[in-house]
Order: C-alpha cells, then sequence, then structure tokens
C-alpha cells in the first residue's frame, strides 16, 4: 500500500500457488509468515489495481502503469542492480478522476515479453548475494497536483524454472526391466502379470496410463 496526496494504491496478485521462507527478511514486510506468489519464469501474472481518494475531495490521475524487475543484491548491502525490466500502462487507467469508492482495473504480463529468448532467472536467495523479482504499480499524478510525483505500490514474486519431464525413462539399470514396468510376483506358475506405463517421468499437470498384460491366466 502507498500514500500520497490524499489517494491509495493497492496491488493484488492472482493466483493460489506461493512458497513461504519465513527466514528471509526481505519478505517479511511484505508478509509476516514469509510467503510470495510463485509463477514460471515464462508464464503469466494476472492481478489487479485498486486505485481511490483517501477523502471525499476528487484525485486526478495521469495513468496508472504496471512494471516487472528481476534484480539483485549483495549480502549486507541496500544496493541492488537491475538486470531486467519492462513496463506497461494498465488498460483504461489514462486521465482518471478518482473519489472514495475508488477504480479497480485488471493487469496482464507476460514474463516471456519481458527479457527476450528465456533470459529471466529463477528467483535465488543465497548466502552471499541475491535474485530477487518484482512487481509494482506506479499511479503518476499531474504535475500541478500537490507535490506531484507518483505513488506507488509493489510486491514480491518467486520465479521457477520448471522443465518438461524427459521423454523417456531415465536410471534404468542393466539386466533388469526398464523402471516403468511393473511385474505381480503372485500369480500362477507360468503366467505373467505387467503393467506398462511408459516412461517413469511425467509433469506434475500430467496424466499417467499403460497397459495391464496379462499372460498365461
Amino acid at each position: 500500500m502507498g500514500w500520497l496526496d490524499g489517494m491509495s494504491l493497492e496491488l493484488t496478485l492472482e493466483g493460489d500457488e506461493c512458497l513461504r521462507f519465513v527466514d528471509d527478511p526481505y519478505l517479511k514486510p511484505f508478509n509476516e509468515y514469509g510467503e510470495v506468489s510463485c509463477y514460471k519464469h515464462d508464464g503469466v501474472i494476472r492481478g489487479r489495481v485498486t486505485a481511490k481518494a483517501s477523502t471525499k475531495l476528487p484525485v486526478y490521475v495521469n495513468q496508472i502503469t504496471i512494471a516487472f524487475e528481476q534484480f539483485s543484491t549483495y549480502n549486507k548491502s541496500i544496493e541492488g542492480h537491475t538486470l531486467a525490466f519492462r513496463e506497461w500502462t494498465v488498460a483504461d487507467s489514462e486521465n482518471l478522476k478518482l473519489d472514495d469508492r475508488g477504480a479497480t482495473l485488471p493487469f496482464e504480463i507476460d514474463l516471456s515479453e519481458v527479457y527476450p529468448r528465456d533470459g529471466l532467472r529463477p528467483t535465488y536467495a543465497g548466502t552471499l548475494y541475491y535474485i530477487r523479482h518484482q512487481i509494482f504499480a506506479k499511479a503518476h499524478k499531474p504535475w500541478y497536483s500537490f507535490s506531484g510525483g507518483f505513488v506507488e505500490a509493489r510486491a514480491p514474486v518467486h520465479l521457477l524454472r520448471v522443465h518438461s519431464a524427459p521423454a523417456q525413462s531415465v536410471a534404468a539399470l542393466p539386466g533388469l526391466p526398464p523402471p516403468h514396468i511393473l511385474t505381480l510376483d503372485d500369480v500362477a506358475p507360468g503366467a505373467t502379470v505387467v503393467f506398462d506405463y511408459g516412461k517413469n517421468c511425467h509433469d506434475l499437470d500430467g496424466a499417467i496410463a499403460g497397459d495391464v498384460v496379462l499372460t498365461g491366466l
């Protein structure tokens, strides 16, 4: 939440997937439990920005922008170094007149557009340095407004690089059946029951399918 000249700005991210880093001091100001929303490094982030006046008096805004930043910091340093940055104007946010009821505007960030050729790195929190990612919204105020400038709200996000499962089974051992074949031993003499499910590596959102072959029963 940010405030200046009688207005507020709130940034809300959609999605239920999150990670918890209870010992990360960077996340504490945003979430007391160290929770942060996580996304694929080349996925899409959706959310909404809510801007409203703090009183009955109207507040004017030139436009609202949404930005994504990848930056690095070093241990015990307050300085950061921007590694990737992209900013967009939120649709229908230009020349707004806000009252205390406010306006809520949706936005969408395609992370593949932030940095070309799959360039965004996964979020990393090490002992010597960190690679972090954040989204921030800005309400840009007219030049004639009191103090001018902008109102800002920020939210950290955690990026994951998730690769697709291999096309073939892995960890096969010499002299043994492929790891994607299960054999039922407790059957009649001369009979076999085999379940062959193709490969032993699958995506989390995939499906396991195979054939049960009965012989000599």
